[in-house]
């Protein structure tokens, strides 16, 4: 799962380039546009996909293949600050 989701992420981010690049302009969050993006692409491998659903261990983020997945976001004040 974590070679996966790996997979997946850094797809996600290489193909919406330009989104990540305003986000960290910006110095804004997109945890929340990733995790609608990775559950769309856990889908196409898994059926029982869920948005912040509620198990034994509170809130989580994504839930699929029996995977409870959270998403925390980085300091891309700091980050974008180095890259300009």
């Amino acid at each position: 799962m974590i070679r996966l989701l790996n997979y997946l992420i850094c797809s996600i981010l290489k193909e919406h380039g330009c989104v990540v690049n305003i986000a960290m302009k910006q110095r804004s969050k997109f945890e929340g546009w990733l995790k609608l993006e990775l559950a769309h692409r856990l889908s196409e491998y898994f059926d029982d996909v869920e948005l912040e659903c509620l198990r034994d261990n509170g809130l989580v983020d994504v839930y699929a293949g029996g995977a409870l997945i959270e998403l925390k976001h980085l300091m891309l004040s700091s980050i974008h600050s180095k890259r300009i």
